[in-house]
């Protein structure tokens, strides 16, 4: 099946949650054979074509590993700023 064709005939499936939830619930999907989408911030994210990497870049613009160390360092900075508050 082309791109194309998936795209047309994806069925959109209503979901909430995490971006990781997502791509977890589009694997299932694609290994169920189910050709659908889901809305994500805006962007597309279907169970025939994407992947966690697909995922990550169509919402936040970068990687998974990407995306997780910008967390830890601005996790890392609050612990500093808030340890830094109570001295």
């Amino acid at each position: 099946m082309n791109t194309d064709k998936i795209i047309k005939e994806a069925k959109e499936v209503y979901f909430w949650g995490s971006i990781d939830k997502a791509v977890r619930e589009l694997a299932k999907h694609k290994d169920h054979g189910d050709n659908v989408y889901f809305m994500y911030s805006g962007n597309r994210l279907y169970s025939m074509l994407d992947d966690e990497r697909s995922c990550y870049m169509k919402v936040f613009g970068k990687t998974k590993a990407e995306v997780d160390e910008e967390r830890r360092k601005m996790l890392e900075k609050e612990y500093r700023e808030d340890f830094e508050e109570r001295e």
